[in-house]
């Protein structure tokens, strides 16, 4: 299905800390803009919290690895929005632009061809 409207493409990038170094894993340090931060994730699958730089604002998106919501932040035209979406390909709630101006466009029940605002983070 399609709408006729361009997809917002959020300026966002989930981060995997953990690196496998012989077979241990060890949590290194991230420069988010020029900080050091430091990213929390549960190996177990359970919820994690990092840094992301989203037009040079320092967002925490809250995702749970089992396939709940998840809250990304979108940077459209420099103004932060919200965007929900479901991590199983569905998308509940999304933002598109349309000639410009950002519109709340409500789908449920179809997998669209591009996701609207996110695609699904695979682990």
């Amino acid at each position: 299905m399609r709408f006729g409207v361009r997809v917002i493409k959020p300026l966002i990038q989930i981060v995997k800390p953990f690196i496998d170094v012989g077979g241990e894993f060890f949590k290194p340090f991230i420069d988010v803009g020029g900080v050091i931060v430091e990213p929390f994730i549960d190996v177990g699958g359970e919820f994690f919290k990092p840094f992301v730089d989203v037009g040079g604002v320092i967002v925490e998106p809250f995702v749970d690895v089992g396939g709940e919501f998840f809250k990304p932040f979108v940077d459209v035209g420099g103004v932060v929005i919200e965007s929900f979406v479901d991590v199983g390909g569905v998308v509940i709630e999304s933002f598109v632009d349309v000639g410009g101006e950002v519109v709340e466009a409500f789908v449920y029940g179809f997998k669209p061809d591009v996701h609207c605002a996110l695609q699904p983070i695979n682990f």
